[in-house]
């Protein structure tokens, strides 16, 4: 969690590289661990950063597989 929200502040005080590095590193060791959550919301950091960059299919990846985590962990709590 903490690498997620280092790399949104790097992202927003105009470090892209290092946000980049951060946000990979989060989504990374998220997925080792199985914190769905901390990957979307890495994702959606990533997907920042891709628009950022003028990315758009690398926003939509991004942004398609935080959607698609968020939605089988809300089905997965709802029973």
């Amino acid at each position: 969690m903490a690498r997620c929200r280092l790399a949104t502040l790097l992202r927003r005080t105009d470090q892209p590289e290092r946000a980049r590095e951060e946000s990979a590193q989060s989504i990374r060791v998220a997925r080792t661990l199985h914190k769905r959550g901390v990957v979307a919301q890495a994702l959606y950091t990533a997907a920042q950063l891709s628009w950022e960059d003028g990315d758009m299919a690398a926003v939509e990846r991004a942004a398609n597989e935080g959607l698609l985590l968020t939605l089988n962990e809300q089905s997965r709590v709802r029973g």
